[in-house]
């Protein structure tokens, strides 16, 4: 594929020529959410997976990888901010352009209620009130606010979400590598809790888990590794917009599989597999790991820290969720599969303020709905996602 010639891009008169390859791989690294989605989920992977979560941390790499070397190599010949939408419309026709187009919007709008249901909770968790901390209508207002906020953000520029996902890069894995340091050093030294185990390298063996337990697992662990194809999204706003991307969608799943068995690793290892007191399969601990596993590792300070570090995960993911999300409605309206409207572009930010507004709107709409009729947002909306996102 490297041999054709670049196709012709119809321009989108968004901002061309503004991210390096350093600023684009942190994107996409910021995009995840490594803290958030690892706070969210790793509890949810040990309760299916056990001591074998790591092993469908590496499983669930394989297909991101092929999809992230697929993603560089279509972009190398089509890099249009449509991504999946504008290429499966050229490879296999409009019908099947249009199914993966909203296939990445309807991922988008789930995750949007996801990213609002984990501030508004850390939120409330961080500030000490217990009681709004569990109400319902709290954590989706404050919730709300985060979104709406992250969504002004994303019409200013894309210059000003490239600086503010760089510092939240470098915050995030100082969070991880204080936290999975901490508890190795713990089991090492056999400071760890009641419950904790020793890490082995047969917990990297996918053989050893059943077969629905393999699926679920894999599930569960492809939404802690959605979200660098952001880089993808952000192609024509990059410098050398053939080739950045796909470098900086391929490294960034690379760091990403380091991180994250390291982390998982070090939390099945320090907090155990029991059903009560810091067990990953106590409900309790499984809603609010990294919380849990702060606290007797690095004091109240130390927890402080991690929750408001994971605040601003969540947060800073519904941002960089409402820009590709955005840019692939803008590339669908450019191509006649949505309305005009959508293809309007801010003359003075360069960013598509319709479709992100829009984006904004449908999200909140979509979690103020999961909130009402659901009793685990967080739960059923990360199901949901990752069956999406296998799509």
């Amino acid at each position: 594929m490297h041999d054709q010639e670049t196709e012709q891009v119809q321009a989108k008169g968004l901002r061309s020529g503004t991210i390096g390859l350093f600023g684009a791989t942190m994107m996409g690294l910021s995009s995840t959410a490594p803290v958030f989605s690892l706070a969210a989920t790793v509890g949810l992977v040990a309760a299916v997976a056990g001591v074998q979560s790591a092993a469908c941390m590496l499983i669930a790499f394989i297909p991101m990888l092929f999809v992230a070397y697929a993603y560089r190599e279509l972009n190398t010949v089509v890099p249009d901010c449509g991504t999946t939408f504008t290429w499966a419309t050229k490879a296999f026709g409009p019908h099947i352009g249009w199914m993966g187009g909203w296939a990445i919007v309807v991922t988008g709008i789930i995750f949007l209620g996801n990213a609002a249901e984990v501030t508004g909770q850390y939120f409330f968790e961080i500030i000490g009130n217990e009681t709004l901390a569990d109400s319902r209508l709290a954590i989706a207002a404050v919730g709300s606010v985060f979104i709406i906020a992250m969504t002004f953000l994303a019409v200013r520029g894309i210059q000003i979400a490239e600086w503010m996902q760089t510092v939240l890069v470098f915050l995030q894995y100082a969070a991880l590598i204080l936290l999975a340091g901490s508890a190795f050093w713990a089991l090492y030294t056999g400071n760890g809790t009641s419950g904790s185990l020793t890490p082995e390298w047969s917990w990297l063996n996918p053989l050893n888990l059943g077969f629905s337990e393999f699926i679920e697992g894999v599930l569960l662990c492809l939404f802690i590794y959605w979200g660098w194809d952001t880089i993808l999204a952000i192609n024509e706003e990059t410098k050398d917009p053939e080739k950045t991307p796909g470098r900086a969608a391929l490294l960034a799943t690379v760091i990403l599989l380091v991180g994250y068995v390291a982390v998982t690793t070090a939390t099945v290892g320090y907090m155990g597999l029991g059903d009560t007191g810091t067990g990953l399969n106590n409900p309790v601990v499984q809603t609010d790991v990294f919380a849990a596993m702060s606290l007797p590792l690095l004091g109240q300070a130390g927890t402080i820290f991690i929750l408001v570090v994971t605040l601003l995960s969540a947060a800073a993911s519904a941002q960089t969720t409402i820009l590709p999300t955005a840019r692939g409605t803008l590339a669908m309206a450019v191509y006649k599969a949505l309305p005009d409207r959508f293809a309007q572009v801010s003359p003075k930010y360069m960013t598509p303020g319709y479709s992100t507004f829009v984006t904004c709107g449908i999200g909140l709409t979509f979690y103020i709905g999961m909130s009402i009729i659901s009793e685990s947002v967080l739960q059923d909306s990360i199901l949901s996602i990752s069956l999406a996102i296998a799509f």
